[in-house]
């Protein structure tokens, strides 16, 4: 087992002032071909680094990735092969992407909000993904 825990206040790289507390942590288990990494990121940025260029942040964001080797299991360091699936699940408020109250129509002048997202809850959205990573090394 693995766990990686992280706390602080952050900033992004871009032109935005506004700084965030942001938390979180991971943990990865292995046990014969089976491995499982789950985490849990609070107030924290996307998984792109657009996310912190524009300080994009989401006010919870949680996941689950389970995967098996396909063949003999190395060292844990060395890459194998591995077929898995992987969920996540993000909350969105009027910092993150995607949220709608606050989307622009196109072609909009000037290019400003229709709404407030005072007084909207938080969105949500889901990801799913399956996957087969391949080692053609030796």
């Amino acid at each position: 087992m693995i766990a990686n825990i992280y706390f602080g206040n952050g900033q992004a790289n871009g032109d935005s002032q506004r700084t965030i507390n942001r938390m979180g942590y991971d943990l990865r288990a292995i046990y014969r071909k089976v491995k499982v990494v789950t985490s849990l990121k609070i107030n924290d940025w996307g998984p792109f680094d657009y996310h912190r260029d524009f300080n994009l942040t989401y006010p919870l964001q949680s996941s689950i990735d389970i995967s098996t080797s396909v063949g003999k299991p190395n060292w844990f360091i060395l890459p194998d092969t591995r077929i898995g699936i992987m969920g996540i699940w993000r909350s969105l408020d009027q910092y993150s992407p995607r949220y709608s109250p606050t989307a622009i129509p196109p072609n909009t002048f000037p290019a400003e909000p229709v709404l407030s997202p005072v007084g909207f809850g938080n969105g949500s959205e889901w990801e799913i993904r399956t996957y087969i990573h391949i080692n053609i090394g030796k």
